[in-house]
Parts: structure tokens; C-alpha cells; sequence
């Protein structure tokens, strides 16, 4: 095992508290099992990057678990605004069975935040992109899934979590990635002489 330093006390401590924070965070109330669901895909990613420290003398590497460790505890934050002190039960439910029932298989989870805002964001890829660098891709396969693996945060402002009406805007947004989605096809065929590929073709 390569010696000891600095950085790799830094990235341990940083580690412990990641998974430490989940176990706190996963005991609160929560409408649906998706806040639970992305616990567990952060303490997999937290001990995956355990791994990787220990496997590599690279100083340089080690600096970029560290600030990347960062960043993944500055997201522990979604799971908390998901909690069911902070959003409504009824909304959470059937935007998380909406976004799945236009991609079949895929996770979503609604959370509040402060910031005056209605979003939907995709995590697994952004993660995968930043650790495909010093990590496997078998070991990003046990944390994310495969390739085609998704995880939607849709965000709320939490000053209008339960103004049923604004919460409209969030069909706003579903709307523009299903248009995206559309169109992206549309192009795809277009580009195959009028046959859709087999990637594109639904079972009904």
C-alpha cells in the first residue's frame, strides 16, 4: 500500500463523513425510495474512490478525489431537500411515475431548493465523466449500472412546495426533454434514409 500522506488522511476523513452523513440523511422520512436509492449510489461512489486512493501513488489523482469527494458532499444536500418535511407527498409520487413512464427503467427523485428554480437534471452521467478518469469502468458499472442507467433530480423552489399550480412548470421542463428526445429520433431517421435504427424502435 503506498505510504500515507496529507492528502490521503484528507480524502479518508472526507470519505467517513460522506458515509456517515448518508446513514444520518437515509433515516429520514421519505415519500418515495429514491432519496434511499441515491444514498446508497453516493456511499458506493465514496467507497470506490476509497479503492482508488489506495491503489495509486499519483499525488495528482489523489488531489482530484479529494476535491471531487467535495463535491459529491455538497449533494448530500439532494437527499435532504427530499425529505417528506420538505415536499409534498403528493407531488412526488406521480412526477417520479411520469418522468419513468417516459423512460422505462430510469430513477427520478423531486427534491426542494432554495434557490428560485424549476429544473430536472441528470446525475449518473456528470458522475461517470469525472471518475472514468482514475477509476474502471467495471467499478463504474457497480456504482451507476450501465450505460443507458439514469437518475433525474427534478427541483422545486422550497417557498412554493406546495403551490400545486406552479408545480405546472415542471411539466414545462418534462415537456422540453421529451421534445429534445423527439427531435433527436426525427434526426436519427432522417439521417437512416426514412428506417429507424433498431436503438430507436419502442416495443409497444
Amino acid at each position: 500500500m503506498p505510504p500515507e500522506s496529507s492528502l490521503r488522511r484528507a480524502a479518508r476523513a472526507l470519505i467517513s463523513e460522506i458515509q456517515d452523513r448518508v446513514l444520518d440523511l437515509c433515516s429520514l422520512d421519505f415519500p418515495t425510495s429514491s432519496p434511499a436509492s441515491l444514498g446508497e449510489t453516493y456511499a458506493k461512489m465514496a467507497r470506490s474512490i476509497e479503492k482508488g486512493i489506495e491503489t495509486t501513488t499519483d499525488e495528482r489523482v489523489i488531489q482530484f478525489c479529494v476535491a471531487y469527494l467535495k463535491r459529491v458532499a455538497s449533494h448530500l444536500r439532494f437527499i435532504e431537500g427530499a425529505s417528506a418535511e420538505r415536499i409534498p407527498w403528493a407531488l412526488t409520487s406521480p412526477f417520479e411515475r411520469l418522468l419513468q413512464k417516459l423512460a422505462p427503467g430510469v430513477l427520478a427523485m423531486v427534491r426542494s431548493r432554495w434557490s428560485y428554480n424549476y429544473t430536472i437534471a441528470e446525475l449518473y452521467d456528470s458522475y461517470r465523466t469525472a471518475m472514468k478518469s482514475f477509476l474502471p469502468r467495471t467499478t463504474l458499472t457497480d456504482c451507476f449500472g450501465d450505460d443507458n442507467a439514469k437518475f433525474y433530480l427534478i427541483s422545486v423552489p422550497v417557498i412554493e412546495r406546495r403551490n400545486v399550480l406552479l408545480h405546472l412548470v415542471l411539466g414545462h421542463e418534462v415537456g422540453h426533454r421529451e421534445t429534445t428526445s423527439l427531435s433527436e429520433s426525427e434526426s436519427s431517421l432522417s439521417r437512416h434514409g426514412g428506417h429507424k435504427p433498431a436503438h430507436l424502435v419502442r416495443s409497444r
